[in-house]
């Protein structure tokens, strides 16, 4: 026989030079592989947009009177007051907020809220929400139109009932949030505070 026999020596080291060879390619193109990532910018709306920024830490130009039962906190750079209720093992938080000029319109403001509540309606539920809410005249003079969300969430949820108008060169916003039953039942409350309102 003229051929030259391989010993198994030899085979084992001629396999383990193309497993080495295979690494190094492999580790070669790994070390090679580019990896390009698209970055995501959520803007926010233009109503969203009003909130974001650092309002005037000026004394409030406004007061009211606090409801029976809650608590009143200092504002910061965006709100004039905060309150909390509690009742029945459960907690609601009302803001006071007011921005200058329009701040974008009821609608676009009552839209807003929906979408923190995750409910999106149609353009004739919006437009009979916007319809039906009832308003509420301040001591100072103006009213605010007073939209109750409740009916729009899931039960057992957490929602809004939220106030807001125009006060002399300002929008005014007042917004209770908290689970609904205790919303229902501090309703009174809150469109009481919406009344007290008035100059300082």
């Amino acid at each position: 026989m003229g051929g030259r026999r391989r010993t198994p020596a030899a085979g084992v080291a001629v396999a383990a030079s193309w497993l080495i060879a295979f690494a190094t390619i492999a580790g070669c193109s790994e070390r090679a592989a580019v990896r390009v990532y698209d970055e995501v910018v959520v803007a926010p709306s233009p109503v969203e947009s009003l909130f974001a920024g650092s309002a005037s830490t000026t004394e409030s130009p406004y007061e009211w009177s606090i409801p029976t039962g809650w608590q009143e906190f200092a504002g910061d750079t965006i709100r004039l007051a905060t309150f909390e209720v509690a009742a029945d093992g459960a907690t609601a938080e009302t803001t006071i907020v007011s921005l200058a000029g329009g701040a974008g319109g009821p609608r676009a403001n009552v839209v807003r809220w929906l979408d923190q509540l995750g409910v999106a309606l149609n353009d004739e539920q919006l437009d009979q929400l916007m319809a039906e809410a009832p308003k509420v005249t301040t001591i100072e003079g103006p009213s605010l139109a007073v939209y109750d969300l409740t009916p729009f969430s899931a039960p057992g949820a957490e929602s809004t009932i939220g106030a807001l108008g125009a006060m002399r060169t300002e929008t005014v916003f007042i917004k209770m949030t908290g689970p609904i039953h205790l919303l229902r039942q501090q309703r009174g409350a809150f469109e009481g505070l919406v009344g007290s309102l008035r100059a300082r």
